[in-house]
């Protein structure tokens, strides 16, 4: 937490900067935070409301609920294995802590994210859904899956120098990992010979536990919970002490 109040001016400037770069050349500038979103969940809930059904209770915003998430966890790792390599002319000239980089990513898109959010909860209430006390506990939740996520984002964004192929095998792996996350179906649905290795899934464990809190208005279930916390813990920590050491060596990479 000292790292992050000692630099939080360049931090926020470097968010700033991203989320400029993001909306750039465009009249509706920031705006488009807004209205991206808007008109994705729009389309989304109108095909899924009309044309494609599932036997659950406004099941347009149980898609949502989940793909919002999803969007935030693609965006972020799919973005970060560039971003040293893209900003290399700071990281070689400019004296700044370089994993400023990857946080103000993270944050970026959260603060898209949290935009998005706020949209959904605008339809959810419009469609009539009863609010529930346990989306009090959705806004810890959600900086918790972006603790994981940074902790993956800086892993990505070290081995990317060394290893431009981590690049196509990322978008494959994540091609299957969308599919083996409860986004379009519920996780009741899996084999129960297969739960417990499907809750090795961070990414599963998180749009289950979010949704329970914000679709479901119930408390994610006590195994959802601690896997949650331990997926965050492990992949922030490691991903730190393995950029504290190979930083150095990442630099000479680029």
């Amino acid at each position: 937490m000292e790292f992050f109040t000692k630099h939080f001016n360049l931090l926020f400037e470097l968010i700033k900067s991203d989320l400029k770069s993001k909306y750039k050349n465009s009249i509706l500038g920031f705006l488009w935070i807004i209205f991206e979103p808007l008109f994705l969940m729009l389309i989304l809930y109108f095909v899924f409301n009309r044309f494609i059904r599932f036997q659950m209770e406004n099941y347009p915003l149980f898609i949502l609920s989940g793909i919002t998430l999803w969007r935030f966890f693609i965006n972020t790792t799919t973005q970060s294995l560039f971003i040293f390599y893209r900003n290399r002319e700071m990281v070689l000239k400019v004296r700044i802590p370089r994993l400023l980089l990857p946080f103000s990513l993270v944050l970026s898109n959260l603060t898209v994210t949290f935009f998005e959010f706020i949209i959904y909860f605008i339809i959810f209430i419009a469609s009539g859904m009863k609010l529930s006390w346990t989306m009090l506990m959705f806004l810890p939740y959600l900086i918790l899956f972006a603790v994981f996520t940074a902790g993956l984002s800086i892993m990505l964004a070290l081995i990317y120098p060394f290893f431009k192929d981590v690049k196509p095998g990322w978008e494959i792996f994540t091609q299957a990992l969308f599919f083996l996350c409860p986004i379009f179906y519920p996780f009741e649905i899996v084999p129960y010979r297969f739960i417990h290795l499907y809750l090795m899934n961070p990414v599963a464990v998180f749009i289950m536990g979010v949704r329970d809190m914000i679709y479901s208005g119930s408390i994610a279930d006590s195994t959802v919970i601690v896997n949650s916390i331990f997926f965050s813990a492990i992949f922030f920590i490691v991903g730190i002490i393995l950029f504290l050491v190979n930083e150095e060596r990442m630099v000479k990479s680029l």
